[in-house]
Protein backbone atom coordinates (compact mmCIF):
# COMPACT_ATOMS: atom_id res chain seq x y z
CA UNK A 1 0.00 0.00 0.00
CA UNK A 2 2.86 2.20 0.69
CA UNK A 3 3.96 2.51 -2.93
CA UNK A 4 0.62 3.14 -4.28
CA UNK A 5 -0.69 5.69 -1.09
CA UNK A 6 2.75 6.68 0.17
CA UNK A 7 4.08 6.36 3.59
CA UNK A 8 2.31 4.73 6.73
CA UNK A 9 2.19 8.10 8.37
CA UNK A 10 -0.13 9.58 5.51
CA UNK A 11 -3.72 8.71 5.61
CA UNK A 12 -4.42 5.37 4.43
CA UNK A 13 -8.34 6.15 4.30
CA UNK A 14 -8.04 6.76 0.50
CA UNK A 15 -7.12 3.18 -0.02
CA UNK A 16 -10.16 1.79 1.20
CA UNK A 17 -13.48 1.29 -1.16
CA UNK A 18 -15.64 2.04 1.75
CA UNK A 19 -14.30 6.11 1.32
CA UNK A 20 -16.10 5.85 -2.34
CA UNK A 21 -19.43 4.67 -1.77
CA UNK A 22 -21.75 8.13 -1.42
CA UNK A 23 -22.38 8.44 -5.68
CA UNK A 24 -21.95 4.86 -6.69
CA UNK A 25 -23.14 4.18 -10.16
CA UNK A 26 -20.99 1.89 -12.50
CA UNK A 27 -22.73 -1.56 -12.02
CA UNK A 28 -20.12 -3.99 -9.95
CA UNK A 29 -18.80 -7.28 -9.52
CA UNK A 30 -17.09 -8.45 -6.64
CA UNK A 31 -15.30 -11.71 -6.47
CA UNK A 32 -13.76 -12.61 -3.29
CA UNK A 33 -11.73 -15.42 -2.28
CA UNK A 34 -11.88 -17.05 0.82
CA UNK A 35 -8.90 -15.47 2.58
CA UNK A 36 -10.80 -11.70 2.44
CA UNK A 37 -14.39 -13.30 3.41
CA UNK A 38 -14.66 -10.48 6.28
CA UNK A 39 -13.68 -7.42 4.39
CA UNK A 40 -15.97 -8.17 1.51
CA UNK A 41 -18.69 -8.95 3.37
CA UNK A 42 -18.43 -5.29 5.71
CA UNK A 43 -17.74 -3.60 2.12
CA UNK A 44 -20.57 -5.40 0.72
CA UNK A 45 -23.11 -4.80 3.98
CA UNK A 46 -21.81 -1.11 3.89
CA UNK A 47 -22.92 -0.63 -0.20
CA UNK A 48 -25.83 -2.66 0.66
CA UNK A 49 -27.09 0.42 3.22
CA UNK A 50 -26.59 2.70 0.52
CA UNK A 51 -29.54 3.18 -1.79
CA UNK A 52 -27.19 1.65 -4.69
CA UNK A 53 -28.28 -2.36 -6.06
CA UNK A 54 -26.17 -2.88 -9.18
CA UNK A 55 -24.16 -4.87 -7.53
CA UNK A 56 -22.93 -8.89 -7.50
CA UNK A 57 -21.20 -10.24 -5.16
CA UNK A 58 -19.33 -13.50 -5.46
CA UNK A 59 -17.37 -15.54 -2.93
CA UNK A 60 -15.36 -18.46 -3.43
CA UNK A 61 -15.27 -20.15 -0.93
CA UNK A 62 -12.84 -22.75 -1.86
CA UNK A 63 -10.05 -20.65 -3.51
CA UNK A 64 -7.96 -18.01 -1.48
CA UNK A 65 -7.31 -14.66 -3.14
CA UNK A 66 -3.81 -15.55 -4.78
CA UNK A 67 -5.96 -19.41 -5.72
CA UNK A 68 -8.35 -17.04 -7.16
CA UNK A 69 -5.81 -14.92 -9.31
CA UNK A 70 -4.03 -18.81 -10.80
CA UNK A 71 -7.52 -19.81 -11.98
CA UNK A 72 -8.51 -16.78 -13.74
CA UNK A 73 -5.07 -16.26 -15.12
CA UNK A 74 -4.05 -20.05 -16.10
CA UNK A 75 -7.54 -22.46 -16.18
CA UNK A 76 -8.62 -23.45 -18.98
CA UNK A 77 -12.03 -23.34 -17.89
CA UNK A 78 -12.61 -20.81 -14.56
CA UNK A 79 -16.10 -20.12 -13.91
CA UNK A 80 -14.90 -16.84 -12.32
CA UNK A 81 -13.38 -15.71 -15.68
CA UNK A 82 -17.25 -16.85 -17.29
CA UNK A 83 -19.04 -14.76 -14.82
CA UNK A 84 -16.78 -11.54 -15.66
CA UNK A 85 -16.90 -11.68 -19.17
CA UNK A 86 -20.66 -12.25 -18.80
CA UNK A 87 -21.16 -9.28 -16.16
CA UNK A 88 -18.79 -7.18 -19.00
CA UNK A 89 -21.19 -8.65 -21.99
CA UNK A 90 -24.50 -7.45 -20.11
CA UNK A 91 -22.74 -3.92 -19.42
CA UNK A 92 -21.64 -3.70 -22.79
CA UNK A 93 -23.81 -5.14 -25.42
CA UNK A 94 -22.56 -4.92 -28.83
Amino acid sequence: MEAVFGPIAQDWQAASPVTYLENLSAPMLVICGNTRYNYTRLFEDRIRATDFRNMQVVYTHHLSHGGLWKELSFAENSIYRDLIVDFMKRQFPG
